[in-house]
């Protein structure tokens, strides 16, 4: 029991994505209360002992209330299992059919759109220092895009851990509207002319259906 090793709860937003189910580490609204609760206790009683230094009974509740509030901020340590493999997946590794049913994309076609937009032969740093090869960002952040995959799911495809990818989405549609935003904003009579407002319109309504069953 000794080499037990205690974590402090934290809210969910503090918590990696990974961290925040099954492991016991998220602080529930609930204990949040229950913890504001026992500090107020907590700090009633010592002032009690400050007063009556003698008094044994107030030693004993403040043992008693002080457990009880580690109890309540604090769990056993749970490890982490490794992180999933980083596949640092290309156009290539996947196939002809995968490409068109997992990107919407012939292979030759995304070669082309990977080179026309910069991704290849450039490496992508995160805020977190980690990095992504050019091509690999660009299948990521596609993948996701073309699918609406969450990121557990693309984990399983991509490898790496679900913040990984969500940093690397993240970054993947900055860089686009970064980059290239100014061919839709610039052009916006034109696509309206010919069509493709009310094309992507349809498109967009016809997805949202398939996939809530509308």
């Amino acid at each position: 029991m000794s080499d037990l090793q205690l974590r402090k709860k934290l809210p969910a937003r503090s918590l990696s994505l990974r961290r925040r189910h099954g492991t016991g580490h998220k602080l529930t609204a609930k204990e949040q209360v229950l913890s504001h609760i026992s500090e107020k206790y907590l700090l009633y009683v010592i002032l009690k002992i400050r007063s009556d230094p003698k008094n044994q009974a107030y030693r004993k509740l403040l043992k008693s209330l002080w457990a009880r509030h580690v109890s309540i901020l604090y769990v056993v340590d749970t490890p982490l299992s490794p992180c999933p493999v980083d596949r640092r997946r290309t156009i290539d590794s996947f196939s002809d059919f995968e490409c068109e049913s997992e990107f919407r994309f012939t292979k030759q076609d995304l070669k082309r759109l990977c080179q026309l937009l910069k991704f290849d032969n450039k490496n992508f740093i995160m805020d977190n220092r980690s990095n992504f090869p050019g091509q690999n960002l660009f299948l990521r952040g596609l993948y996701e895009l073309a699918g609406g995959e969450v990121y557990h799911k693309v984990s399983r495809v991509f490898g790496r851990d679900s913040t990984e990818n969500g940093r690397a989405f993240n970054y993947f549609i900055d860089y686009m509207y970064d980059n290239y935003s100014h061919l839709v904003k610039d052009n916006l009579e034109w696509w309206f002319r010919n069509g493709f407002w009310e094309r992507s319109a349809a498109a967009i309504e016809k997805r949202m259906a398939e996939r809530f069953d509308i």
